[in-house]
């Protein structure tokens, strides 16, 4: 769950974790390495993406948004998206199953 303590994010990596998944949700805790990116995502579900530690951006369709902790994205489900962490960062991305 949420309580049991993230991986370590070994220098060039990206690592995951599912804590909760149910018939109509999913969430995860991803961390990304300074500089590393989740590049041209094809999502298959609506998703949001909550920043909990780190600064990046992230990209949807054409438009580009800065993050931070405490900066909350709605993807769509149908628009392909892109996160690059400037540092170290963790995300709770909560997939809506329809």
């Amino acid at each position: 769950g949420l309580s049991e303590p993230m991986p370590d994010i070994p220098a060039g990596s990206i690592v995951n974790r599912t804590v909760f998944t149910n018939d109509q949700l999913q969430l995860g805790v991803f961390g990304f390495a300074a500089g590393q990116a989740l590049v041209e995502s094809f999502p298959t579900h609506p998703a949001i993406f909550e920043i909990w530690r780190g600064e990046g951006e992230m990209i949807l369709a054409d438009e580009a948004y800065e993050i931070a902790p405490g900066s909350r994205v709605y993807g769509d489900g149908m628009t392909p998206h892109t996160l690059q962490a400037y540092s170290e960062m963790l995300v709770l991305v909560t997939l809506l199953k329809e």
